[in-house]
C-alpha cells in the first residue's frame, strides 16, 4: 500500500501501525546504550549486589521485571486519599499511584522553594498529612515544554532541606532511570545525587541499557519492609529475571557509574543545537531524545486539530519513522513530539530540515473519530481536509477482533494484569481458585469496597475447567500451562473470558473481545504488562 495507505489503514495514528511498516522506532530510547564492551574493560565482572552496594551505598535493594514494575511497587506506599508531591511522575507511574487510590500533585516549580503558586506549597496554606512521598524525576522525561530538562544538585538539595523541615519522616523518592545523564549535564558525580534520596527507582533499559529489568534501592530502612513485601507479591522472585539478565543489569550499572553515558548526552546536545542553527524548531532535548513543539512545526494547523498526532503522521509519511506524541487522553497538555536519537543521529541531522520545511506547508490537521478501543495513545483520526494529504481510500474501523493477545516477560505479568483488571471491574469480587499467586495478588489488587461485588471470579487450570462441567456464573480465566497452547485452547474452550500462561521463559495473556474484562485489560496493559495487547 505504501506509507500513505499504511497510515490510512492505521487511521492516521502511528501507534496503530504494524512494526513491519516502520523504518525506525524512535518513540523511546529504551535499551539503546550498549555498555557491554566498556563493562568488559572494567575490573572482573561483579555481582549485582556488589555493584549496588558500591553505587548506592546500601544492601537494601529489589529487582523488578521492568521499570513499570518498580513504579508499581513504590506506588504501594500510597494509601487511598493520599498524594505524591512531584516535579513530574511519568504516565505509567501516575497510573499506578491512582490505581492505589492516590493522586499526583505536580508542581512545576518544585525545584524552587518559595517561588509562589508554582513552587512548594507553604504550610499555612496546605497541610501535609496526606503526603505519601515526594518524588523527583531526574531529568524531566514526560512530554511537555521542558521535557529533558536536567535537575541540578543544588535544586535537589533544596528539596531535601524543604522536605526535612516540613515533611519529617516522608520519604524523598527519585526516579533515577536517567540519573547518570542528569548528573553528566552538570559534570557532577551521580553519587552526590544518590546521597540525597531515601528511595530510588529506575528502569534498567534507560541509562543502564539492559534489555529489561527494574531496580528499587532503599537507603532508609523505614519503608524497606513495605517495599520488600510489595515486590514479593507483585513481581515474584527476582522480578522474573534470569541470572544472565541480572548480570547484564550489573554490568550496565557498573559501566554508567564509570562515565559511559556522558558521551551520549553530549552527542544529543550537539545534534539539537546543530539542528536549531539550521532553523529546525527543536523545543528541548535530553533523555536520549529530541522534543518538538508540534505547533511550531505546523503553524497553520489549529490546536483543536490534533497537532502532535498530525506531526507524527507527517514524519512517518516522509521518513517511515515512528515517534511518540502527547496523547489525546491528556487534556490540556502541550502538543509535543518525541524522537529518540538512538543510533540514527546523522540521519536525523540530514532529514529533519526538509521535514520541517514540508510540515510548515500543511494547512490543516486531523480530527478524532469515534474510538474503537479505550487503550491510551490509540485515538483514530481522519484528515480535516483530505486534499492536504496523499490520496487514500476512506477506511472504516475494522470489525472487532475475537481476542486481544499479548506476550509477557517471565514473572507475574499475566496474573498481575488479570487481578488488577477484575479489581477495577468488580471490586471486592469473590475469588475461587487454587492458584496461590493469584490469590495473593487478588488480596492486594482485587479491590476492597464497602459493598462487595456479586461477581464471582473463577481462576482455573485447563484440567479443572474441562473436568467441571457445571455452569459458571461470573468471570472465568484459564491457565493453559504453556503459551504455545493458547490457540488450541481458544478453539477447544468456548466460554472462558481469558486464557493465560506464565513460565520461566515468558508467558501470554489472551482475553476474549466479548468479555467484560476486555476493555479494562486493553486500557491497562500498557502499564501492567511489558507489551500492549494486540487485537486478532
Amino acid at each position: 500500500m505504501g506509507r500513505a495507505g499504511d497510515l490510512a489503514a492505521a487511521h492516521f495514528n502511528v501507534a496503530r501501525l504494524p512494526a513491519d511498516v516502520v523504518s525506525a522506532e524512535l518513540y523511546t530510547d529504551a535499551g539503546q546504550p550498549n555498555h557491554g564492551v566498556l563493562a568488559e574493560q572494567l575490573d572482573a565482572r561483579r555481582s549485582l549486589g556488589d555493584v549496588v552496594l558500591d553505587v548506592f551505598g546500601t544492601d537494601r535493594w529489589l529487582v523488578t521485571g521492568s521499570g513499570r514494575g518498580a513504579e508499581a511497587v513504590v506506588a504501594t506506599l500510597v494509601q487511598p486519599g493520599h498524594r505524591v508531591l512531584a516535579n513530574e511522575v511519568y504516565v505509567s507511574g501516575r497510573w499506578w499511584i491512582e490505581r492505589f487510590g492516590g493522586r499526583v500533585d505536580e508542581r512545576l516549580g518544585l525545584m524552587d522553594p518559595g517561588s509562589g503558586d508554582e513552587g512548594f506549597p507553604v504550610p499555612d496554606r496546605c497541610g501535609f498529612d496526606d503526603v505519601a512521598y515526594v518524588q523527583l524525576t531526574l531529568p524531566r522525561a514526560q512530554l511537555g515544554w521542558r521535557a529533558g530538562t536536567p535537575v541540578s544538585l543544588e535544586q535537589v538539595q533544596g528539596v531535601r532541606r524543604w522536605a526535612d523541615r516540613h515533611l519529617p519522616g516522608v520519604p524523598l523518592v527519585f526516579d533515577a532511570s536517567r540519573l547518570w545523564e542528569n548528573a553528566a549535564s552538570f559534570g557532577t558525580d551521580a553519587r552526590e545525587f544518590v546521597d540525597v534520596a531515601d528511595i530510588l527507582l529506575l528502569s534498567a533499559s534507560k541509562d543502564i541499557g539492559a534489555a529489561r529489568g527494574g531496580l528499587i534501592v532503599c537507603r532508609d530502612d523505614h519503608e524497606w519492609s513495605k517495599l520488600n513485601e510489595a515486590a514479593r507479591v507483585l513481581e515474584g522472585p527476582n522480578g522474573g529475571l534470569t541470572p544472565d539478565e541480572s548480570q547484564a543489569l550489573a554490568d550496565g550499572l557498573a559501566a554508567v557509574s564509570s562515565g559511559a553515558v556522558g558521551l551520549r548526552q553530549q552527542e544529543t546536545e550537539l545534534l539539537a543545537r546543530g539542528l536549531q542553527s539550521l532553523g529546525v524548531p527543536i523545543s528541548s532535548w535530553g533523555c536520549g531524545s529530541l522534543f518538538l513543539d508540534a505547533q511550531a512545526w505546523l503553524p497553520a494547523v489549529s490546536s483543536d486539530q490534533l497537532p502532535a498526532q498530525t506531526l507524527l503522521a507527517v514524519i512517518y509519511l516522509l521518513t517511515g519513522w515512528r515517534g511518540l506524541g502527547t496523547s489525546t487522553d491528556e487534556a490540556g497538555q502541550a502538543p509535543i513530539v518525541r524522537l529518540a536519537v538512538r543510533d540514527v543521529g546523522s540521519t536525523l541531522r540530514q532529514a529533519l530540515p526538509e521535514v520541517a520545511r514540508l510540515a510548515g506547508q500543511l494547512r490543516s490537521g486531523l480530527r478524532p473519530i469515534p474510538r474503537d478501543r479505550r487503550a491510551p495513545y490509540l485515538q483514530p483520526a481522519e484528515p480535516v481536509d483530505p486534499s492536504s494529504w496523499p490520496p487514500t481510500p476512506r477506511r472504516e474501523l475494522s470489525t472487532p477482533a475475537t481476542w486481544f493477545v499479548g506476550r509477557s516477560q517471565p514473572g507475574y505479568e499475566p496474573e498481575r494484569a488479570l487481578t488488577e483488571a477484575w479489581g477495577r471491574l468488580a471490586p471486592g469480587a469473590e475469588l475461587r481458585t487454587g492458584n496461590r499467586t493469584i490469590a495473593i495478588l487478588h488480596s492486594r489488587l482485587g479491590g476492597v469496597s464497602g459493598v462487595r461485588s456479586k461477581t464471582v471470579i473463577h481462576a482455573l487450570t485447563i484440567d479443572e475447567y474441562l473436568q467441571d462441567s457445571a455452569p459458571r456464573e461470573g468471570i472465568a480465566v484459564v491457565d493453559v500451562g504453556e503459551p504455545t497452547r493458547w490457540l488450541e485452547a481458544a478453539n477447544l474452550l468456548d466460554t472462558p473470558d481469558a486464557i493465560w500462561a506464565s513460565t520461566d521463559e515468558g508467558g501470554l495473556l489472551a482475553v476474549r473481545h466479548s468479555s467484560p474484562l476486555a476493555a479494562v485489560l486493553d486500557e491497562a496493559s500498557l502499564y501492567t504488562m511489558s507489551a500492549r495487547l494486540t487485537p486478532i
